[in-house]
């Protein structure tokens, strides 16, 4: 016979470039090979990703006894878990690490004659005053 058009390819697997219709359902042995080297590969991240699991473990299991505090910071100040301060005409409280502020709340003054309950500079509650005096009358406001 004569042949024609020869071609030699010199690569692994070649033979599926000159018989593209070659039956492979069977893995050939460097596909094997290569599996192999992947499972390995796998194999070696499993063991380093439980190796990190098992310490990040660890210092949880180490946390369960600590105890941490949350803090609340306002205007460069800190305040620890359910203090309380004055913030103005406010009463605030850190609460879980955050800031719950209220109205101060003020009882109505029981006024005596000849005085009348106003609000005086800087104070946030009113005051009783003389009538004559410079301030104004709550009513008045």
């Amino acid at each position: 016979g004569v042949m024609q058009d020869v071609e030699i390819l010199v690569m692994p697997q070649g033979y599926i470039s000159q018989c593209p219709d070659l039956n492979r359902t069977c893995p050939t042995c460097n596909d094997f090979h290569g599996l192999v080297q992947k499972i390995m590969e796998l194999q070696d991240v499993l063991a380093k990703t439980s190796s990190k699991l098992s310490r990040a473990e660890e210092k949880m299991n180490g946390l369960d006894g600590c105890y941490c505090e949350r803090t609340c910071s306002v205007k460069g100040v800190v305040y620890r878990e359910d203090e309380g301060w004055t913030d103005g005409c406010r009463n605030c409280t850190c609460t879980n690490g955050t800031v719950q502020c209220e109205a101060i709340s003020c009882p109505p003054p029981q006024c005596p004659a000849g005085t009348a309950p106003a609000y005086v500079k800087g104070a946030c509650c009113k005051e009783c005053l003389y009538l004559n005096s410079h301030v104004v009358p709550a009513y008045f406001i």
